[in-house]
């Protein structure tokens, strides 16, 4: 909920430095109407300083509290003023405030038809500030220019078009360079102003800015002009300012204002700007930030997935959650303070972060945006799971085959597999039910069996851990080459005969030799060590054709474990051999 006004002239040090307590219009949230002139009129428009402000509204054309869902002024309403037909006038003004040769303000401002669109093609605007000399600001009538400091001025043109001039002198006008101004848009206007006879300077987002005497900084959307003052006297007292619409066809030239901030001084951001520590504190999902701030009144932080963080505008003032959200970017700290702990992350994700020192605040907060991103990258999750290895193969039925070793389980819930024929995990399609983990502290081997594939190609597959905390963790992928099985005349394809795979490889302590026996009988397995040495043997019996396993201990004959190293297994049937390597790790 906006507050109509907040109004109170003061000082106030911060950092060193003296700023002049803005006051605030922003014209709250009533929707009304007014088309009557009225000096004073209090009952419409709230007194910016009770008692030694003045407001005028009219003359011929109307002027609207209301919110038409335009532009991005905030929830409340904002101050719509219609301009008259040729030869009338519309006016709102805010005069004989307490007032300076030195200032600043700024405003939202929308230009277009009444739904903020671009069908206006008549019509002029002007914005004026000066001394209320001659009734400048408080007659239904325009303005004089020997008490008019600044002059702008928008005309409406076709196409949606702004001709966008400033007046000078009696009868000089220059038109802004680039057409900065276009219907149906929000700007953001601050002018910075100098009617002394010394030049001054500034802070706009950390940067010094010289301002010339007699002379004016408009700046519109951050792009600055520097033009020189109206006619009025030297050193001559600011106090006044008004909205002025003239000369539109049918009534159609619209002027939208919300979040006008005043300030008795050239207000500025913050010089110095907050910096943070060159060591943060990260877990898996949550970061620690740290800064050194700044010479502002306070500082906000934005974390986000992105590395082009967008800085916060003038006049914004955002909540902050340090709790995150997912992708994006969000702040997560707005106060005066010089750390925040946000979580809500996810374990090995990158983040990026920026401090922002401020002055002000609400409506009136100015911001340096100089300063460097930095950047954290959370911690590895850590499941309660020792996985030594994930294979996918072919088996003796020509099926895809899944294999993994835990070195130990705990508080693990159990196991997914995803399938995909192309490298990416997120398309991927879930293909097994969950599979129940052990939870024990012995070494474990799972199989699971893909029987759904139907074409040949790659397949590449994911296993997925979880934990009764809802933690997970993804492995893979592991690629696997399928064929589609070949028939002869409708016989059976005859097995063939040797060591099939060795899983896991490498291992530690325990390994399982597959292998496939085309005939029934005695088969010799024996493994050998790098020097050749023999280190373990076994005379295996087959009662038919199939598909064996054998679980190796990793021990050898006498039953004490082999060192690490590279070993050899021949597998013997008759006089044919079959030899395959295997790893064993420390």
């Amino acid at each position: 909920m906006k507050k109509a006004v907040v109004s109170v002239f003061g000082f106030v040090l911060i950092a060193g430095i003296l700023f002049a307590q803005p006051w605030i219009y922003d014209f709250g949230t009533d929707i009304k109407s007014y088309s009557n002139p009225e000096h004073g009129s209090f009952n419409f428009l709230p007194q910016p300083l009770s008692g030694e402000d003045f407001i005028r509204v009219g003359s011929s054309g109307s002027i609207n509290l209301e919110n038409p869902g335009i532009a991005d002024f905030g929830s409340g309403s904002e101050l719509r003023i219609v301009a008259s037909n040729t030869g009338n006038s519309t006016k709102a003004s805010i005069y004989n405030y307490e007032g300076t040769n030195l200032f600043y303000i700024r405003f939202n401002l929308l230009l277009g038809d009444f739904e903020g669109g671009n069908t206006a093609n008549s019509g002029t605007f002007y914005f004026v500030m000066g001394n209320n000399g001659n009734s400048n600001f408080s007659s239904d009538s325009g303005y004089n220019r020997d008490y008019s400091f600044t002059i702008l001025s928008f005309t409406f043109g076709e196409s949606g078009s702004i001709i966008t001039q400033y007046h000078w002198g009696l009868s000089s006008i220059g038109t802004l360079s680039g057409n900065p101004i276009s219907q149906g848009t929000n700007y953001l206007i601050e002018i910075w102003g100098n009617n002394t006879e010394f030049n001054k300077s500034y802070y706009k987002n950390g940067t010094s800015n010289t301002l010339n005497q007699n002379y004016m900084h408009l700046w519109i959307n951050g792009v600055k002009y520097s033009l020189k003052k109206a006619n009025i006297a030297d050193n001559k007292v600011i106090n006044s300012f008004m909205f002025y619409g003239a000369g539109s066809n049918n009534n159609v030239a619209n002027c939208f204002v919300d979040n006008i901030v005043y300030s008795k001084a050239l207000y500025s951001s913050p010089s110095n700007q907050a910096s943070f520590f060159s060591n943060q504190n990260c877990s898996s999902n949550s970061i620690e930030l740290t800064w050194t701030p700044g010479n502002g009144n306070k500082r906000i932080v934005i974390l986000s997935t992105n590395s082009n963080i967008i800085a916060p505008e003038d006049g914004t003032d955002p909540e902050a959650n340090s709790v995150f959200g997912s992708k994006g970017q969000q702040v997560v700290y707005n106060g005066t303070g010089n750390s925040v702990t946000v979580s809500g992350l996810s374990s090995s994700t990158t983040y990026y972060a920026k401090v922002f020192e401020v002055n002000g605040s609400g409506f009136a907060t100015m911001y340096n945006t100089t300063g460097n991103t930095i950047q954290i990258t959370t911690a590895e999750d850590t499941l309660p799971v020792e996985l030594s290895n994930f294979r996918a193969e072919l088996d003796y039925r020509n099926r895809i085959q899944l294999m993994w070793v835990t070195q130990s389980e705990t508080n693990l819930l159990g196991y997914y597999i995803y399938r995909n024929d192309v490298d990416d995990v997120t398309n991927a399609e879930l293909v097994s039910p969950l599979i129940e983990a052990t939870n024990n502290t012995s070494l474990q081997l799972y199989i699971y069996t893909d029987e759904t594939i139907n074409e040949a190609g790659n397949y590449h597959y994911w296993l997925q851990c979880i934990d009764y905390n809802g933690k997970e963790k993804l492995f893979g992928p592991s690629i696997c080459k399928y064929e589609l099985p070949v028939t002869v005349s409708g016989a059976e394809i005859p097995l063939r005969e040797g060591i099939t795979s060795i899983f896991p490889n490498p291992f530690n302590p325990c390994t399982t030799i597959s292998y496939d026996m085309d005939n029934a009988g005695l088969m010799e397995l024996a493994i050998y060590n790098i020097k050749g040495q023999k280190v373990w043997g076994k005379i295996l019996e087959h009662s038919g054709k199939g598909n064996y396993k054998y679980l190796w201990n990793g021990c050898d004959e006498k039953g004490k474990e082999c060192s690490s190293g590279i070993y050899t297994v021949i597998m013997r049937c008759g006089e044919r051999n079959y030899i395959r390597k295997m790893t064993i790790l420390q």
